[in-house]
């Protein structure tokens, strides 16, 4: 999954995308948009920061 970070436009796509929209794309297509615009997007993390942060705490019982 990506995530956006800056608008731009989508010409595969045909649509815009804005910023902090996230999306699903194949191997493939990621590798392609990191690598042609990679001031626009980044890589998108499913692990919310509150669960790292709930984790932690247990550890440390």
């Amino acid at each position: 999954m990506l995530e956006v970070t800056q608008d731009f436009f989508d010409f595969k796509e045909s649509i815009v995308r804005h910023t902090g929209d996230v999306f699903q794309v194949d191997e493939d297509r990621k590798n392609e948009l990191l690598a042609k615009l990679p001031d626009f997007i980044k890589e998108y993390s499913i692990v919310p920061l509150t669960k790292l942060d709930e984790e932690v705490d247990d550890a440390d019982e």
